[in-house]
C-alpha cells in the first residue's frame, strides 16, 4: 500500500502536480515510518521539502523538512568505528 501511494505521488510529481502529489506522499511517509524503512522515509522528506520550497510563499516548511531529513539521513549512516576516533 505505501508503495502504490509513493508510486501515485511520484507520478504527480513527474508532471508538477504538488497539489496531488503532497498528500500522498504524507499517507506514504506516515506508512513507512510505521515499518521504520529509513531510506523510503528520507526520499519522501526531500521530495516534501522540494514540494514546500516550490509552493510555499514562505521558506520555515522547507527548511523542516529538510532538517528531518537530515536526521532522517543520520540514522542511514553506520556509527563511527572505534578506530575513526
Amino acid at each position: 500500500m505505501a508503495g502504490d501511494l509513493l508510486a501515485k505521488a511520484e507520478q504527480s510529481y513527474s508532471i508538477r502536480d504538488f497539489q496531488t502529489a503532497k498528500p500522498l506522499y504524507e499517507q506514504s511517509l506516515a506508512l513507512y515510518r510505521d515499518v521504520q524503512n529509513s531510506r523510503s522515509v528520507a526520499h519522501i522528506l526531500l521530495r516534501l521539502g522540494k514540494i514546500a520550497y516550490k509552493v510555499q510563499p514562505f521558506r520555515v516548511l522547507a527548511a523542516d523538512a529538510y532538517t528531518e531529513l537530515g536526521d532522517a539521513i543520520d540514522k542511514l549512516s553506520p556509527p563511527p568505528s572505534p578506530s575513526d576516533k
